[in-house]
């Protein structure tokens, strides 16, 4: 089964909790779909989650573990022999398009994940990388999207059996543990960075940009 989510977004510890609920409550869903269309109780399945997942906090990576599942992401750069990229896929330093569609965003964030469920018949067939972070027109300042996208080459095989680095479960768990992290957007710092951008928006309506 493959699921495509959109939680709620916001780095809120209460819309944390909820997006929390929004994913446990997918993957029971996706469980008693397979459940539902398996021919033989001993029927090898598995299901895939993906999208814009809106993991604010970095404790949030402890809802891959509550969903029983795996990050292809984490699962591919954060073992031990791996390169430890941290695989943001909203990121105000690198995407050219954020200073205009966010003026004074600072924040670099995993948002969007792929997670597998654990023991899955399927395998992780290349690192899973980063799509789309090249923009459409520097001159324009304009990309795709503020977030990045996410590609990863998988295999059905029924004689695999996902499973989780241990390393990189650990990693992912010890995030869980952490104070979330403060972010304000006040009026005064609004201000600050909307009255040169509306100076650009009007350049740019008029042609100069």
């Amino acid at each position: 089964a493959v699921a495509s989510v959109h939680t709620l977004a916001y780095q809120t510890p209460r819309n944390k909790e909820f997006r929390e609920l929004q994913l446990r409550a997918l993957s029971d869903d996706c469980i008693e779909l397979l459940n539902q269309h398996s021919i033989d109780a001993d029927e090898r399945k598995g299901f895939v989650m993906m999208g814009d997942m809106n993991l604010h906090y970095l404790a949030e990576d402890g809802i891959v573990n509550k969903c029983g599942t795996v990050d292809a992401y984490a699962e591919t750069h954060f073992g031990e022999s791996q390169d430890n990229d941290p695989g943001y896929t909203f990121n105000a330093e690198t995407n050219i398009m954020m200073k205009r569609y966010i003026p004074g965003e600072y924040r670099k964030m995993r948002l969007d994940r792929i997670l597998v469920s654990l023991n899955s018949p399927v395998e992780f067939m290349s690192p899973c990388s980063l799509w789309a972070t090249e923009p459409v027109s520097e001159t324009l300042e304009l990309s795709i999207s503020d977030h990045y996208g996410l590609s990863i080459d998988m295999k059905f095989d029924l004689d695999h059996s996902l499973t989780s680095d241990p390393q990189v479960e650990k990693r992912l768990q010890d995030n869980a543990s952490l104070e979330l992290e403060p972010f304000h957007y006040g009026t005064a710092k609004m201000i600050r960075y909307m009255v040169p951008h509306t100076f650009w928006l009007i350049q740019r309506a008029v042609g100069f940009r």
